[in-house]
């Protein structure tokens, strides 16, 4: 539905009837559709950046751990350009949000003399330039590998 209209334009009515439930239903589990959009959009920030936070912290290859992640990405590239869609979803802000973690694990691996002001500053660049470029390789299709 969200690839033909913005999601204040979805009902729960409709939604209903798409999903083959009734409003009852709906009701006991979700208060509108942004919740319905705001779950499916949290499994695919824990499927992308928790993820790569997780295997990292655990000791795994980093090169991996990022191939598997930006190829989920890429095998879910239409559901990605719907939720970057700011009148949708702001996936960009609910990723920065959900990433506190991020900043900890690029704080831990910075110099030691380093001041914390300036460790988080250097933490707060690399997760949003990162993410930037995420975006951008998914608004372009992920031509490039």
């Amino acid at each position: 539905m969200l690839k033909t209209r913005n999601i204040n334009k979805i009902s729960i009515r409709e939604l209903c009837q798409v999903a083959g439930i009734n409003r009852t239903t709906f009701y006991n589990h979700y208060g509108s559709q942004y919740d319905v959009l705001n779950e499916i959009a949290e499994t695919y920030i824990q499927n992308t950046s928790f993820t790569v936070i997780n295997d990292i912290a655990a000791g795994k290859n980093i090169d991996e751990c990022l191939t598997r992640v930006l190829q989920y990405m890429k095998d879910n590239l239409e559901f990605a350009k719907l939720v970057l869609d700011l009148d949708n979803y702001d996936l960009i802000t609910h990723i920065t949000i959900s990433l506190l973690q991020f900043d900890h694990m690029v704080i831990k691996h910075l110099p030691e003399n380093l001041d914390l002001e300036e460790k988080k500053a250097i933490a707060s660049y690399v997760q949003y330039g990162a993410v930037r470029l995420i975006k951008e390789w998914i608004l372009s299709d992920c031509l490039k590998s």
